[in-house]
């Protein structure tokens, strides 16, 4: 029996993610599927599989999967769920990456502190469409670690994932990191729901470059952050800049909907400069927050337009640790009058209507 099959973070309750925001655009993944099929030759991973495959995720395929990733440009999944162990599945560059409606990749149980289901590391030109994910929190063998991820990718370039459905990982559902001193560059996430995982729905570590529009984000909880989405440098090589932000929605996040610990930005050619239009939270225990601030050699811009906090005890929240820092920080809450908790200690502009 697993270690964490009952286990939800201590007074945490699931919700099923509703009040989603009109600006939240609907994805028509069956049409969308169908165009990308027909414009172009993909090879069916199906055949890779051996005879009389099982279509109920309950025999591990891992090597087959990666042999027809390691055989073949454009993949299409097989329609229906896929177990995969903790080795997780390397993705190459200039490929492409179909999931249809049924497709979804289950991942064993693991003991592993760390593990990534999809890994994009060092890679260019990578396209994932409509990847289905589910990790293994509530099998997981082990309670040590938050590193399990559903997607990671690092130091890589031109990657695009559309509509992505991750779930129950036992760390982020996608994790943005680095190797050495390389920065991932120009990287786009639109569309989906990231939803149930256990440290964060997505971690920000390095990039320059990164859209990200009409996804929800939703009940992150078990270790912290326990944030929807978490923007936080490991080390000063890293850089968080020209990031754009478009029709996000953040909802019952144990503890923070969308949070900044930039304090490892301390470097003065450092930038931070972040552009977010059309945010929303709805139950988390603060929707914006501020940690780790303390370094005065960050600099950059934190612009967030047409914010909005619903059910929140903290909409708007900096941690007392979080000193002034060379940041310009405005926040448009339009004619909303939202709680602001220690905004004098990073001079943070409120805009009103």
């Amino acid at each position: 029996m697993s270690l964490n099959s009952c286990v939800h973070s201590q007074g945490f309750h699931y919700k099923k993610v509703d009040g989603i925001p009109v600006f939240i655009k609907d994805f028509k993944e069956g049409k969308e599927c169908r165009a990308l099929l027909k414009n172009t030759e993909y090879t069916d991973v199906t055949d890779y599989l051996p005879a009389n495959y099982i279509k109920d995720a309950s025999v591990d395929y891992t090597k087959y999967l990666q042999q027809a990733i390691d055989e073949n440009l454009n993949i299409v999944m097989p329609n229906f769920p896929i177990l995969i162990n903790d080795k997780g599945l390397s993705l190459r560059d200039n490929q492409k990456m179909v999931f249809k409606r049924k497709s979804k990749l289950i991942l064993k149980s693991s003991a592993k502190t760390n593990y990534e289901m999809l890994r994009v590391n060092n890679k260019t030109n990578v396209y994932i469409f409509s990847p289905k994910l589910v990790g293994d929190r509530y099998e997981h063998l082990n309670e040590k670690g938050e590193w399990g991820m559903g997607i990671s990718i690092k130091s890589s370039s031109n990657i695009e994932i559309i509509n992505p459905q991750i779930k129950k990982c036992w760390g982020d559902g996608i994790y943005l990191g680095q190797i050495g001193d390389k920065i991932n560059k120009n990287i786009s996430i639109n569309y989906g729901l990231i939803d149930e995982n256990r440290r964060n729905g997505i971690s920000i570590i390095s990039v320059d470059g990164l859209s990200i529009s009409n996804l929800t984000i939703a009940n992150t909880n078990g270790t912290n952050p326990q944030a929807g989405i978490d923007f936080e440098p490991n080390a000063n090589n890293e850089n968080l800049n020209n990031i754009k932000i478009q029709n996000m929605y953040t909802f019952n996040n144990k503890n923070i909907g969308m949070l900044f610990v930039l304090g490892n930005l301390n470097l003065e050619d450092n930038r931070a400069n972040f552009y977010i239009e059309n945010f929303s939270d709805s139950f988390s225990k603060r929707s914006v927050a501020f940690h780790n601030m303390k370094n005065t050699n960050i600099y950059g811009n934190i612009f967030i337009k047409n914010f909005n906090s619903n059910n929140c005890k903290n909409p708007i929240y900096v941690f007392k640790n979080s000193l002034p820092a060379n940041l310009k920080i405005k926040i448009d809450v339009g004619e909303n009058k939202l709680k602001a908790t220690n905004i004098k200690l990073m001079n943070i502009k409120l805009l009103h209507d």
